[in-house]
């Protein structure tokens, strides 16, 4: 996964194509609709090699997470990968976006908790100041109190006494906990698509505006298959609003 800049991913593409990979081909129309909606671009190699996913935001616009990108960028961190210098997310930023990926994805595999405990178990000396301040500017408390509860209460994450008491100040915490309990211990329908609406998902919101928000762009967003059902260059894509409610939900 690489976060780049909107305004990059001509170069990305660019840069990529010559490697042999390829991604789905787009009319400029279904490019810009495709772009009102999703937040990244999959490439995948004509030959062996791993999957790029070309990420210009971290979250769907369904997702009304106000993001600090340019904070974001400010604290990343260098890292060496083979011998590439690259920049990474801070630790605090590092855990408080491993609890929005978390609940965006439903917690549908233990991996994920799995990785809140080993980040909390492996920088002792992390700011925890910083991390609640980072949740709340992204409106992401509850959120990240859920991953920290799922951490320790599954898998012994160790926490500060801080962190527990904010933890246990959230009864609706437990409620998302025990659904996510219920559907990993399930083989198959562990979450839903990140484009359909779930309650459990407007529940993990720290605000009710929030969840309106997502609520409205998750049942109203037209997508791709709906511009495919009408394509008709001079109406505007807030004409298929409606397309898509009588086509999904009527």
């Amino acid at each position: 996964d690489l976060l780049v800049r909107k305004t990059d991913l001509r170069a990305v593409d660019d840069a990529l194509r010559p490697l042999r990979y390829e991604r789905d081909a787009f009319s400029k129309r279904q490019e810009k609709l495709y772009a009102r909606y999703h937040f990244a671009h999959t490439y995948s190699p004509a030959v062996e090699g791993p999957d790029i996913d070309v990420h210009w935001s971290l979250f769907p616009a369904n997702f009304p997470i106000p993001v600090d990108y340019a904070g974001l960028r400010q604290r990343s961190t260098p890292i060496d990968i083979g011998g590439i210098r690259a920049t990474t997310f801070s630790r605090e930023d590092t855990l408080v976006y491993l609890a929005l990926h978390g609940a965006k994805e439903e917690w549908r595999r233990l991996q994920m908790i799995a990785d809140v405990a080993a980040m909390v178990a492996a920088h002792a000396d992390l700011d925890w100041q910083a991390c609640w301040r980072i949740a709340d500017q992204w409106h992401a408390c509850r959120k990240l109190r859920l991953a920290l509860h799922l951490a320790s209460t599954w898998l012994g994450a160790k926490l500060p006494p801080n962190a527990t008491q904010r933890v246990e100040s959230d009864p609706i915490v437990c409620v998302l906990a025990r659904d996510v309990l219920r559907r990993l211990q399930q083989f198959a329908d562990r979450g839903t698509s990140i484009f359909e609406y779930s309650r459990w998902r407007a529940l993990s919101f720290d605000y009710m505006t929030d969840r309106i928000r997502y609520t409205w762009r998750t049942v109203s967003a037209p997508r791709l298959e709906h511009l495919s059902l009408l394509n008709v260059p001079l109406l505007p894509f807030s004409a298929y609003v409606p397309i898509r409610l009588v086509h999904d939900y009527v």
